[in-house]
């Protein structure tokens, strides 16, 4: 059942959908050192329940250092293979960039949608 979390900022909305396979936290706006708290909540939260989260950034405009701290503690906090916990999704060009920027684009587990993403198989597959 989808939860919103209540953003400390208007500028980022986080709702989590848990339910399936995976869970899925859908992400809006901007995520920045005011907004990141949101979405480490959300993350945090879901990987402790479902044990498998898909993060659809779709529908983020801007995302800074603390945004990328945030996804590393979440992938970093599973001893298991990080594509079978975390997986990211509709990721806009401009996070794309930072990724490629920081060379996280081949640490992180990268689908075009979360249906993709839901569809890839896992290793124990």
């Amino acid at each position: 059942m989808p939860t919103e979390e209540p953003p400390d900022d208007i500028s980022l909305t986080v709702t989590a959908a848990e339910g399936g396979a995976w869970a899925i936290v859908s992400v809006r706006g901007e995520i920045d050192v005011s907004t990141a708290g949101s979405l480490e909540e959300a993350v945090r939260t879901c990987l402790a329940s479902s044990g498998r989260v898909i993060i659809d950034l779709s529908g983020v405009q801007f995302m800074d250092s603390t945004g990328l701290n945030v996804l590393i503690r979440a992938q970093s906090s599973s001893n298991d293979d990080p594509s079978e916990v975390l997986r990211l999704a509709g990721v806009p060009d401009r996070v794309s960039k930072l990724l490629r920027l920081t060379q996280l684009d081949s640490v992180f587990a990268v689908f075009p949608s979360v249906t993709a993403a839901e569809a890839a198989p896992l290793a124990t597959d």
